[in-house]
């Protein structure tokens, strides 16, 4: 079954500021198939070229592993017939699987989209060039354990260095404050293991399928899912700042932000994105009205969302 084209959701993802959280609709172009090292915004690679990386290029091996799990799961696809879940309609089903594939490929420093993955996130993070060695202390900078940061990635795969890639792109502002508070003296923690056990809660919750619902009636899926991502940062950030906690603590907090993604996921976005609402309002040109054109538009994009459409166009979504 060839997968089905996501230019759409690649462009939404990628072309609007990370101060932007509400992006319009708009004509979409094609994206540009080509190697890590031709890529463009000083040499960071995008998210759309990772996602058409996994769609495009591994589409086979993605085949392979998920008639695997299949396999394991043995009569799983026949009693799922009875779940007490919506079955996700086709376009949904492959996003699904492009978000498993990356969930099941393991990082690999011999890969070049790989190590990009990796160095955009380090170069963004704490600056300086993309093209940082494969192997060294300053991965322990960004909050790995280890100087070869595989080690790390084994719980969450690639997929984990792909959503840190993300918050750290289109929530800049709040990756950077999240990032400080990991450094700070008392009350430090590390910042990409952290993220990485946000992205294995991502992964259980996909398999879950308890928000398929939400993605149907979004029209999305992989969208949704790394806004939950970055809405769980937003969380902790929040628990952590107002708590006088240290690092002997991290396992009761990210118990209890499991607990909540797993049981409110909504509710945990519908905050996030009201505090996006704001930070914009706050932000905004104050010789603007109160209400920021970005707001507007999304509030126009709202009024046009049609039951009918059959593409991803719009990619935010409305609670």
């Amino acid at each position: 079954m060839p997968l089905y084209p996501l230019k759409d959701l690649n462009q939404s993802l990628d072309s609007a500021p990370f101060t932007e959280p509400y992006r319009r609709r708009g004509s979409v172009a094609k994206i540009e198939k080509r190697r890590p090292s031709q890529c463009q915004n000083n040499g960071h690679i995008s998210f759309a070229e990772i996602l058409s990386h996994f769609q495009n290029q591994e589409a086979c091996r993605m085949q392979k592993i998920l008639s695997e799990q299949d396999a394991k799961k043995g009569n799983a696809k026949i009693l799922g017939i009875f779940s007490q879940y919506p079955k996700l309609p086709r376009v949904l089903e492959t996003e699904k699987d492009i978000l498993l594939l990356m969930a099941e490929t393991r990082y690999d420093r011999t890969e070049p989209i790989h190590l990009l993955i990796l160095q955009s996130i380090h170069s963004k993070v704490l600056g300086g060039p993309v093209r940082c060695p494969a192997l060294g202390e300053h991965w322990t900078d960004l909050g790995f354990n280890h100087k070869d940061p595989s080690v790390d990635l084994n719980s969450a795969k690639i997929l984990g260095a792909v959503c840190l890639l993300f918050f750290v792109t289109h929530h800049q502002s709040l990756a950077e404050s999240v990032y400080r508070l990991s450094t700070k003296t008392q009350g430090s923690f590390p910042f990409a293991l952290v993220g990485m056990n946000f992205t294995r809660m991502l992964i259980r919750l996909v398999r879950k399928e308890s928000l398929n619902r939400h993605f149907i009636r979004q029209k999305q899926l992989i969208s949704v899912m790394m806004d939950l991502y970055c809405a769980i940062w937003h969380k902790f950030a929040q628990i952590w700042q107002k708590t006088e906690i240290d690092l002997l603590d991290l396992s009761t907090v990210t118990t209890t932000l499991e607990h909540d993604i797993m049981v409110k996921p909504i509710a945990l976005l519908s905050q996030f994105h009201r505090a996006q609402k704001k930070e914009v309002m706050r932000t905004s040109n104050p010789e603007e009205s109160s209400e920021s054109a970005i707001v507007r538009s999304f509030k126009r994009t709202g009024l046009k969302l049609s039951a009918s459409s059959s593409s991803l166009r719009s990619h935010k979504y409305f609670l």
